[in-house]
């Protein structure tokens, strides 16, 4: 009786539960059709274990951007809430940033960063560089790409809901990310690749051996229209701060353009804390 409860039990469960799976894994690929799309990002960060941290850090604002993303290629930018411009560009490996405070006469405002295997740092101390800072780097394309680790055994349907006038469908999921990348549906990622985001995660404090919870909602077509990852960070032993990053997507009919900023306009910089440390000071000029 009991081996054939159980039998019944895995027959009524394990399909949606696969079914959901391939939802979730395809949804970066079914994403890549639409010619364009619109984003809504925000990073918040908060200390959960100091564990060795010799300070503890303060409490993180957070960061907050709308932009666009071409998802083929995964080029995306962002602007300030209120602004128009680009604050925030993301070319292939590239990561651009305007200067806080840059002003129009400013001949070389924007700060850029390789973001790969050969980036000049260790971990970032989130006491010196707030973890919500992390936007500037890490590419709304990457985060949609962890949907490419959710753990099938893991998923859990939450109900239906209606946003913008938008059905959706919201599961909660644990994220893999050793497994996301070499299963990518959006793109095929090449090994160098995977090596260089293993290099930004590894400079974030984000180790990807561990397993990350979060949720992600589905429309009808299988867009993904929000994802929400809750990233464990270590920057040392036995510490842990979550980085949530909360990522809307409307898929758009047009294609969208990004602009890479003009060389001459550029300091280019071999370490993201160079990049990062002038954001850090405007935040704190804001508190």
């Amino acid at each position: 009786m009991t081996s054939a409860f159980a039998l019944l039990l895995g027959a009524c469960i394990f399909p949606n539960k696969t079914a959901a799976g391939s939802a979730l894994h395809k949804a970066p690929k079914r994403l890549a059709r639409a010619p364009g799309v619109a984003l809504k990002v925000s990073f918040a960060s908060r200390m959960v274990r100091q564990g060795a941290l010799t300070s503890v850090p303060a409490p993180d604002p957070g960061v907050s951007f709308s932009g666009v993303m071409d998802p083929r290629t995964g080029a995306a930018s962002y602007a300030a809430p209120g602004a128009t411009s680009p604050a925030v560009v993301f070319s292939g490996n590239r990561a651009f940033a305007l200067t806080p405070h840059a002003g129009p006469k400013d001949a070389r405002p924007w700060l850029s960063t390789t973001l790969d295997k050969d980036l000049q740092d260790r971990r970032l101390d989130p006491s010196a560089i707030p973890s919500s800072l992390a936007a500037y780097a890490l590419r709304p394309s990457v985060v949609i790409d962890m949907l490419s680790g959710a753990l099938t055994g893991s998923i859990h349907e939450v109900g239906r809901s209606t946003v913008d006038g938008v059905s959706l469908t919201q599961y909660d999921v644990r994220f893999d990310l050793e497994q996301a990348f070499d299963n990518a549906t959006r793109v095929r990622y090449s090994q160098r690749q995977i090596d260089d985001v293993d290099k930004l995660l590894e400079v974030l404090g984000v180790k990807t051996t561990t397993l990350d919870d979060g949720s992600v909602w589905l429309d009808a077509d299988g867009n993904p229209r929000r994802v929400v990852v809750h990233l464990r960070q270590s920057p040392v032993n036995d510490s842990l701060l979550l980085l949530t990053v909360d990522l809307r997507l409307t898929p758009m009919n047009t294609p969208v353009t990004v602009t890479v900023p003009n060389g001459n306009q550029v300091v280019t910089v071999p370490s993201l804390f160079q990049m990062l440390a002038p954001f850090k000071d405007a935040m704190e000029s804001k508190q």
